[in-house]
């Protein structure tokens, strides 16, 4: 008699702690309802589609005309061009990828335009403004 209680009041937890996530309708309505989920969401895609079993209408994907490729792959560097490009100075090699600071027609300054420069200041100066000549 003992037994039967005990695995009534089991049987009644384990339904009471089944719904505890929503209410006993929404359990009931998910659980028993015949004509599927009105909860599950909704399969219009090509891949919800394909999981329930069905074939969607796909549209093939047309060729382009033309090369679409960039090109050839480009070698590998070995290491006797990496030592090539070590006996350069150093900058000579590099190539910018961002567009010059400067405006279209003027040349960025080189060492031999700033060789008399003197960038030095005295202790206590202030700046001044520099008109151009």
């Amino acid at each position: 008699m003992r037994g039967c209680d005990l695995r009534q009041v089991l049987i009644l937890a384990s339904l009471l702690l089944l719904g505890a996530c929503s209410s006993e309708r929404h359990f009931g309505m998910d659980t028993l309802w015949p004509f599927g989920n009105p909860n599950a969401p909704i399969a219009s895609g090509e891949t919800a589609q394909r999981a329930l079993g069905n074939s969607p209408p796909v549209t093939p994907i047309a060729p382009q005309a033309g090369n679409v490729w960039p090109g050839p792959v480009q070698p590998v560097p070995t290491i006797a061009d990496q030592q090539k490009q070590m006996t350069q100075p150093l900058g000579d090699a590099y190539t910018p990828s961002l567009p010059s600071p400067y405006p279209p027609g003027v040349t960025p300054p080189t060492d031999a335009d700033l060789s008399g420069a003197d960038f030095s200041a005295a202790p206590g100066a202030t700046a001044t403004k520099v008109e151009p000549k």
